[in-house]
């Protein structure tokens, strides 16, 4: 498949994708809803992220493009210490308007650390897992505006995965096992972490993203350590076989993740300082007082 031609496919799926965005959007405005908002803002986003990728990869040569991508990684970090500032009096419409400056400048981050950096580098990747780490721990102490540093660090290495898949498609070459496992990994990885993202957030619909993800996780690491053997990995180039291990650092934190919640929820709540005191429903009973009566003794 030529380059052009993957250009053009990915052109037709970010306008598919476009087309459910703004009617959840429109919809929203008319019955006001967080989880319809939140799908047309995600599908919104996916959009712009997918041809963004696409249009920056068949455009690689272009001098202007590679100028602004690469400012953009030196502004990105100003605007993550300034961010407190401007959504702290800012109102819903306000703060919803000012999202479009962060989420624009990390798609022209993104295109170079993720798209015109070496595919087999483990920069980004590094500094980004790095950066979400710091960002939980910060938010676990519930430091002042802790979440906007934790939502931008999970925002931005999602945005940077989708362009990251886009980008093996486009190398992937005549190894279609490469090409299908590129794109099964990293989908996933992006999923899961929007998961994890949603469930501490504890935004709409975020218990049924980490079910649906934990159970995507597991069986994808069997399918992957089941059929990779039998893949002729030995005999892939160096580049592909770079690629791999560098999806499986997120697979691993992410897996990581999904073992210590589950597997330790002790020390998870610990960690979370989520109470274990249980409470029970009073079953719609009306609490009374109980009148008490002293009797004395008659001496």
């Amino acid at each position: 498949m030529s380059d052009i031609s993957l250009h053009k496919k990915i052109k037709v799926l970010s306008f598919l994708l476009l087309i459910p965005a703004i009617i959840f959007i429109l919809w929203s405005f008319i019955t006001p809803d967080e989880a319809i908002t939140g799908l047309g803002v995600l599908l919104l986003a996916l959009s712009i992220t997918l041809f963004s990728a696409s249009y920056s990869i068949v455009n690689s040569n272009n001098d202007r493009l590679r100028k602004i991508a690469g400012l953009s990684v030196y502004i990105c970090p100003v605007l993550i210490l300034v961010s407190p500032f401007m959504y702290s009096n800012a109102d819903v419409t306000v703060a919803v308007f000012l999202s479009l400056i962060p989420f624009f400048l990390i798609v022209l981050t993104s295109i170079q650390l993720f798209l015109y950096d070496e595919p087999d580098s483990l920069r980004s990747t590094s500094v980004l897992l790095i950066f979400i780490v710091i960002s939980i721990i910060v938010k676990r102490y519930h430091l002042p505006f802790s979440s906007i540093p934790f939502t931008l660090g999970i925002s931005w290495f999602c945005i940077g995965n989708i362009m990251f898949t886009v980008r093996c498609l486009f190398i992937s070459g005549k190894n279609r096992y490469f090409r299908y496992l590129t794109l099964f990994a990293n989908s996933l990885i992006f999923f899961s972490l929007l998961a994890f993202l949603f469930k501490v957030q504890h935004w709409p619909v975020a218990n049924i993203f980490i079910i649906i993800s934990t159970f995507m996780m597991v069986i994808g690491t069997i399918i992957v350590m089941v059929i990779l053997p039998f893949s002729g990995y030995i005999d892939w180039s160096t580049v592909h076989k770079k690629i791999i291990k560098r999806i499986l650092v997120p697979w691993a934190f992410i897996f990581f993740i999904f073992l210590f919640r589950y597997l330790v929820p002790g020390g998870w709540n610990s960690f979370w300082g989520t109470s274990q005191v249980k409470t029970f429903p009073a079953f719609g009973m009306v609490d009374y007082q109980v009148e008490e009566r002293i009797i004395t003794e008659k001496e």
